[in-house]
Parts: structure tokens; sequence; C-alpha cells
């Protein structure tokens, strides 16, 4: 089963803007669960925050974890652009992961690649 990295802008001025942004990352990493991939989705880290320590949790922490499973996918999923999404890139492509920036694009290689 392929794993899929889910990147894109979390972060952003107002509260509404990082809601737009966690729905569309966790609709994307469903569309993917439904395809058939295992897919790590670091717009689902808001549950720790909610959580009794989600006080004791840098932003850093959350940070560190979810590159931790970019460093063990198989594909990264990028949904937009932000510093934290570049870093990603970045470390996916430093260990040679492809990056995609359409669905169409990484199912595409994912059906060549097996």
């Amino acid at each position: 089963m392929k794993r899929i990295y889910v990147a894109g802008p979390y972060s952003a001025d107002n509260i509404m803007q990082v809601l737009r942004n966690i729905r569309n990352g966790i609709n994307a990493g469903a569309e993917l669960m439904a395809k058939g991939y295992a897919v790590f989705c670091p717009f689902l880290d808001f549950q720790f925050a909610l959580g009794p320590w989600g006080d004791a949790l840098p932003k850093a922490a959350f940070q560190a974890n979810s590159m931790a499973f970019v460093e063990c996918c198989h594909a990264m999923l990028v949904l937009g652009y932000s510093g934290g999404v570049e870093r990603e890139i970045d470390r996916a492509k430093a260990l040679r992961i492809p990056v995609f920036t359409h669905m169409t694009d990484l199912e595409k290689w994912a059906n060549e690649a097996y």
C-alpha cells in the first residue's frame, strides 16, 4: 500500500482560513484513503491541541512529528504552499520522494510504479 503525505498550508491570519485549510487537508486525505492509499494527514494535528497535552506541545513538536512522516512516505501531495510546506517539499526531494500537486498525477505515478 502506498503511503501518501498530504502537505499544505495550515496556519493563516484568521481562524476561518485555518479551518478552511484543515478542511481541505482532511478532505484530500479522505479522498486518498477512499482510493486505497495509506495517508498521513498533518491537518488532523489539531486534535492533539485539544487534549490534555495541547498547551505543552509547541509548534516545533508538531512540525518535527510531521517531518518524520515525510521521511517514510512514498509520495507527497501538495495542496498549497507555505514556509512549512516548502521545508517538507525540500526534505521529500532530498530523499527522492515524488512530489505532486495534482491528484491525477499522483494516481498515474502510483499506477505506473507497481
